[in-house]
């Protein structure tokens, strides 16, 4: 599992990284019943706090998107594409919202927006 970091993104990485492990279980890159890394290999991958790989792993864990098992370390949860499934519209519509942000920021109305939504949507049919 491939994780990219963005320390100018504005979203804090503990959601950057949460965000991505939740993409990377619909897209397939983990499947469930796959073992993590542990938090300290994680978090030496990606050069950050061990707590910070902590927090994630707690939160997707209540979630029930992951699992841990008692000295097996952490698995990506047997419900977890079922979950995700649930989760992809919400997914889908904070990407937007963010799209949404930065065109605002960059001085485009919300009509053309809309228009480039539009577009895009036609382009992909």
């Amino acid at each position: 599992m491939y994780l990219s970091l963005d320390s100018h993104s504005g979203t804090p990485i503990y959601l950057q990284i949460k965000e991505q492990m939740r993409l990377a279980v619909a897209t397939g890159a983990v499947r469930p019943g796959e073992q993590l890394p542990t938090v300290r290999e994680l978090a030496g991958q990606l050069r950050i706090n061990p707590n910070t790989i902590a927090r994630v792993y707690r939160e997707l864990q209540a979630e029930g998107l992951l699992v841990s098992r008692q000295g097996s370390g952490t698995f990506v949860a047997d419900e977890a594409l079922a979950l995700v499934d649930e989760q992809t519209p919400d997914l889908v519509r904070q990407k937007m919202r963010g799209v949404i942000a930065l065109g605002m920021s960059l001085g485009l109305p919300l009509e053309r927006l809309d228009q480039m939504f539009g577009e895009t949507v036609d382009e992909a049919r």
